[in-house]
């Protein structure tokens, strides 16, 4: 099975006015949440998208 997350790419899907360190901080608020609703044991690794 394949979980998709946020794109982490500031230039293209940061929203308005937003730092980069806010969107890094929400990316990894994603990342974080995608984890615990699927359950750490279910990721056995992550590929680039395209």
């Amino acid at each position: 099975m394949v979980f998709t997350c946020s794109l982490p790419h500031y230039w293209k899907y940061s929203e308005q006015n937003e730092s980069e360190e806010e969107f890094t901080k929400r990316m990894g608020e994603d990342l974080e949440n995608l984890i615990q609703k699927e359950g750490a044991d279910t990721i056995a690794g992550f590929l680039p998208s395209q």
